[in-house]
């Protein structure tokens, strides 16, 4: 799937915008793996993460049931979340999203305005593929703001410096 290498350009180009260049120290890619290895993956990551000498001070996690598992592994090492160190997601499902302590901040994909999307170009499609013009449809999608993250403290630990995975 093209998105998570999407969401990864995206974060490249914010902290190009805020003239920081990307740590590949700060980040884990995992959406490849069967859960149980990305799992393990981010475990090994975390623990790795915190030993750096500037460990990150927010994590931006690729999608909503990895940000679930970060929960888990920052209060296995006592950590709390927004307090200790925020956390974002992407996708908003409500369900996982709100039943978090503290609950998710995430970026809420336009389900409908991409399924709409996807029902215009059906119609247009040759035998299963799009014309040889047509490309990937990028849509926006929008921060939910909830308290795994605030705002201030989000802007005021990025202009620290390396802060995010």
């Amino acid at each position: 799937m093209p998105a998570p290498q999407l969401r990864t350009l995206g974060y490249k180009d914010v902290l190009d915008a805020a003239g920081l260049s990307i740590d590949p120290e700060l980040t884990v890619q995992a959406h490849d793996l069967g859960q149980e290895r990305a799992s393990a993956r981010l475990i090994a990551a975390s623990e790795r993460l915190f030993r750096l000498p500037n460990p990150p001070t927010v994590i931006c996690c690729g999608n909503n049931e990895m940000a679930t598992r970060v929960y888990g592994i920052l209060r296995s090492r006592g950590l709390r979340v927004r307090k200790d160190i925020p956390v974002a997601g992407f996708e908003d499902h409500r369900l996982i999203e709100e039943s978090l302590f503290p609950p998710l901040t995430t970026v809420k994909l336009p389900y409908r305005k991409m399924g709409r999307l996807a029902a215009c170009t059906l119609p247009h499609m040759n035998g299963g593929q799009a014309s040889a013009s047509s490309g990937p449809t990028l849509v926006a999608g929008h921060a939910v703001w909830r308290s795994s993250v605030t705002a201030l403290n989000s802007v005021k630990r990025f202009t620290q410096g390396r802060n995010s995975t």
